[in-house]
């Protein structure tokens, strides 16, 4: 279905929400405006497209939340403080004579649980403030206004409780639940219409991400143990 061009107040020149109804109020001055009647049809049938996007809302909320705050924290907690508690284990408990196997096999390894949990925890929220920020709606010029579609820039039928808004124009799901501060994500936000786009992309992303952390702890891994064994055949 091709987008509509946005109705227009004939008194004040504001955006007017499409609505399944022959007129509707202004959102900026309250003026009625006429709605015609192809426009009221075309409103009717997005507005049954409402149940597709509502089925992929749940779907975000699981993939959107980013990791919890707690996370990256524990994990430096883990950097500063496994390699030394580990050593210091060992030296009360074993009989191993070098420091340097110690630090080799025990402090050094130590560190990759941690600084693999932080790699993740970040990338995973930059990934999802960048995905808020291309899917957030436009911010109500004024207060008591609705928000604005993110691609058209008309004002949006909000529902009770929704994380998302369809515009009925241009079909494009915008996001609710916070306004963007920026719109750095400017390229993001243009290949992302619907909401089911966006699951599809972000569920993408962070498959990639937990490859990506795996193999630079892989790596990183594979890095250590050459240098502890290049250091045990030094000693």
């Amino acid at each position: 279905m091709s987008a509509l061009r946005p109705l227009r107040c004939p008194e004040c020149g504001g955006g007017a929400p499409l609505v399944e109804a022959p007129e509707t109020a202004c959102a900026y001055c309250g003026a009625t405006v006429p709605i015609p009647a192809d426009y009221v049809e075309a409103a009717r049938l997005r507005g049954q497209e409402r149940v597709a996007r509502q089925q992929a809302e749940p779907l975000w909320r699981a993939l959107a939340d980013g990791a919890p705050a707690w996370v990256p924290l524990a994990a430096l907690g883990a950097v500063a403080l496994a390699p030394p508690a580990g050593a210091l284990a060992v030296n009360l408990l074993s009989e191993w004579s070098s420091q340097a196997d110690v630090m080799a096999f025990v402090a050094l390894p130590l560190l990759l649980p941690g600084a693999g949990v932080f790699f993740w925890a970040s990338a995973v929220n930059a990934t999802t403030l960048g995905f808020r920020a291309a899917l957030g709606a436009r911010a109500p010029k004024e207060e008591g206004q609705p928000p604005g579609c993110r691609s058209c820039g008309a004002p949006l039928e909000v529902e009770p409780g929704a994380l998302f808004a369809t515009c009925l124009y241009c079909e494009t799901d915008s996001l609710l639940e916070s306004m963007p501060l920026d719109r750095l994500a400017e390229g993001l936000r243009q290949t992302l219409s619907s909401l089911q786009d966006a699951v599809r992309a972000l569920r993408r992303r962070r498959r990639l991400l937990a490859f990506g952390t795996f193999g630079f702890t892989l790596l990183i891994g594979t890095v250590s143990a050459l240098l502890a064994y290049a250091v045990k055949a030094t000693v």
